[in-house]
């Protein structure tokens, strides 16, 4: 099981309402901020409000770490 940091509860939860009213969010954290922890929390989110997500990554070992986090928050990804 995932514990969220405050920053990264708040941080989805602004999101959300971002993504809600239309907009595209470029979502930025330093190294080691948990922007894969972030973006499955909010795959999960989605995928419990039965809507789809595509995540798109340019290297192997990018797809593989979130493949591992997703399972982490019981989405099974699709490649």
């Amino acid at each position: 099981m995932i514990t969220l940091r405050p920053y990264q509860k708040r941080d989805i939860s602004q999101l959300h309402d971002v993504i809600e009213s239309g907009f595209n969010p470029l979502y930025i954290l330093p190294t080691g901020g948990g922007k894969t922890v972030v973006i499955a929390a909010m795959v999960q989110m989605q995928e419990s409000s039965r809507r789809k997500s595509l995540l798109i990554v340019h290297r192997r070992e990018i797809q593989e770490q979130f493949k591992s986090m997703l399972k982490k928050f019981g989405v099974t990804p699709t490649v």
